[in-house]
């Protein structure tokens, strides 16, 4: 497998890539009225989001942001359609076009689309914990998946918009698509119908790309030196951050402990249950860093979980994840170490906002 340096991958994308400006033009209303469309059809967007969003499609300057990126397959089109300054399109741009960056160096053989839609149109709703966790409690945003790279982004909610954006982008890049073609093997099918009562699906594929996401972040941290002291001292903050976020999860279905709600086998014995993906953004997400950091296994007698983390995370962008990723969902799930790192957090966790990753300024 070829796995890809991060940090080196970083570092080179901030010496040697830049990308021009092409045009900044404000929509007409007609367009502005296609753009709101367009948002509407995700199945992933409340009511109650499409309601503000109209009112501020309506009311706001919208403009397309067009970046132009010369490729081997030739000119490629990046419009960002959002109410933004140019500024703060520029400050999220950089995450954006790291990604773009590095399926360009991989050489990968699929080809981007020519114009490539990232609408940006956000309202000012946090995340929160509700009984049952539904779609306007969580989403933030949703993308189509096209044969080719770039699929359409659109990001609706304001919280976390950096790692927002990277996690759609991702998507959009078909980094999860192997797991989303997967069938969910027999146990985490049983966990599937025990907690998810309208169909949305366990979406496994959430958990891998939300984690990279958060990872992305990291390295977006660092500076000239100790790069991976760095990232390890955040994953760290990450993973404690995150097992509380799952304790207050569990906490509000009134699970005191959660062997009850995270062992596959013994889920049906509480209450939990969701209208979206909260169990693999914040459980199963968690897990999989958890089992990274703190359950790694020695190789040549020492552990480089940077590294360890890396070569995980490359494979959505180098080859394809394969069902031994359900294996290692369900032995986490099933580990009691891990269940007891969320349990020390059960009685210290308060009701408030949700935030997914610590970068949610």
């Amino acid at each position: 497998m070829n796995y890809i340096d991060f940090i080196k991958l970083y570092y080179s994308y901030v010496k040697d890539f830049s990308v021009n400006l092409l045009e900044r033009r404000l929509l007409t209303g007609e367009e502005k009225g296609g753009v709101y469309n367009d948002f509407t059809k995700s199945p992933f967007i409340s009511s109650n989001f499409k309601s503000d969003l109209s009112e501020k499609i309506i009311n706001s300057d919208i403009y397309d942001n067009i970046y132009v990126v010369n490729s081997q397959q030739g000119q490629i089109n990046f419009h960002f359609i959002s109410d933004r300054s140019e500024r703060e399109i520029n400050k999220l741009k950089k995450y954006y076009f790291f990604l773009i960056y590095i399926v360009l160096n991989k050489k990968q053989n699929r080809k981007f689309l020519k114009n490539i839609y990232i609408n940006i149109i956000t309202i000012n709703k946090p995340k929160k914990i509700s009984n049952p966790i539904s779609i306007n409690d969580i989403n933030s945003a949703s993308t189509i998946i096209y044969p080719e790279f770039g699929g359409p982004i659109y990001i609706w909610r304001s919280d976390e918009l950096e790692k927002v954006l990277i996690h759609e982008t991702l998507h959009s890049l078909l980094y999860d698509y192997d797991i989303i073609q997967q069938e969910l093997n027999p146990d985490l099918k049983k966990l599937e119908n025990i907690i998810d009562k309208n169909g949305k699906g366990l979406n496994i594929n959430e958990a891998y790309t939300e984690l990279c996401a958060v990872f992305i972040m990291c390295l977006f941290k660092i500076g000239k030196k100790n790069a991976k002291t760095i990232i390890l001292k955040n994953l760290n903050k990450m993973l404690i951050h995150s097992l509380k976020t799952c304790a207050k999860l569990l906490k509000k279905f009134n699970v005191d402990n959660p062997r009850q709600c995270t062992i596959v086998n013994n889920l049906h014995q509480c209450n939990y249950h969701q209208e979206a993906s909260a169990y693999s953004y914040i459980v199963i997400k968690t897990g999989l860093l958890w089992a990274i950091l703190k359950n790694s296994h020695l190789r040549d007698g020492k552990i480089d979980r940077v590294k360890c983390l890396e070569e995980f995370l490359s494979i959505g962008f180098t080859g394809t994840i394969g069902p031994k990723y359900q294996e290692i969902i369900v032995d986490i799930l099933k580990n009691n170490r891990f269940n007891r790192a969320i349990e020390r957090y059960m009685g210290k966790v308060v009701e408030g906002n949700l935030y997914f990753s610590i970068f949610h300024s």
